[in-house]
């Protein structure tokens, strides 16, 4: 599990340096896979590889699934000029959240063993303003195909920044807003983020929520498939208890 992989950081497009200017002046940024030069099959290819009943599993564990899937990986990386060395970390355990008590253990997913993912995750990171990389970290990718009822309450991950990028969506509503972390109460941004589109955000800077779902028309079955990568801050892993 433990072999390393390389990831290519791109360089640095207009499109990279637009991401990284807004980022660092207004604290998010809104992207899609056509203004980064990814090909349109890139996004089909991760959600039929990765939104599937063989990588999904309970969104609470021990709990039949009734409302989302989840698989989630962690990989750690270490920064070499233009290459990400990354591999797979030991474990993908998460504290608990509000009303849980106990540690979170998801179904995991080894990312690594995917070419194309080890390839994307370089342009992930590289969105990240130059000053805020991290020459050696971790980073988080949660899978969720979404049925119902998305994040209700305004709540931060702990973590240097968020990135969600929308694989598929079969729905209305699903609505991703921010508040400023000083203003808690006034929205900023709202956005039904689309099929091939990625939100990245400074998490310190914001407080966000998430709208239900809702059928286009009556009798549809709704989803929606998102992968939500965290980069977390070393204390999240890599200097934290085990």
């Amino acid at each position: 599990m433990n072999k390393i992989k390389v990831s290519q950081i791109p360089e640095s497009t207009s499109e990279i340096v637009r991401i990284q200017n807004e980022l660092k002046e207004k604290g998010y940024a809104l992207s899609s896979d056509s203004a980064l030069g990814i090909p349109p099959e890139m996004r089909q290819y991760l959600d039929n590889r990765f939104f599937t009943d063989h990588v999904l599993g309970p969104e609470i564990p021990g709990v039949s699934p009734i409302d989302r899937l989840r698989a989630c990986d962690v990989v750690e990386f270490r920064r070499k000029k233009d290459q990400l060395e990354l591999e797979e970390f030991p474990i993908v355990t998460l504290k608990p959240i509000k009303n849980m008590k106990e540690p979170r253990e998801y179904k995991r997913v080894l990312t690594l063993e995917d070419p194309k993912f080890v390839n994307w995750i370089g342009t992930l990171f590289k969105m990240v303003p130059p000053d805020e990389q991290q020459t050696h970290g971790t980073l988080g990718f949660h899978f969720l195909r979404t049925f119902n009822d998305l994040v209700a309450y305004k709540h931060q991950d702990g973590e240097q920044y968020v990135i969600i990028y929308i694989a598929a969506r079969e729905t209305d509503g699903a609505l991703t807003s921010l508040y400023p972390i000083d203003q808690p109460d006034t929205l900023l941004l709202e956005v039904a983020i689309q099929p091939g589109e990625y939100l990245i955000f400074r998490d310190r800077d914001f407080m966000h929520d998430a709208s239900p779902l809702r059928p286009r028309f009556k009798g549809d079955k709704q989803y929606r498939d998102a992968l939500i990568t965290l980069v977390h801050y070393p204390t999240t892993y890599l200097t934290a208890p085990r």
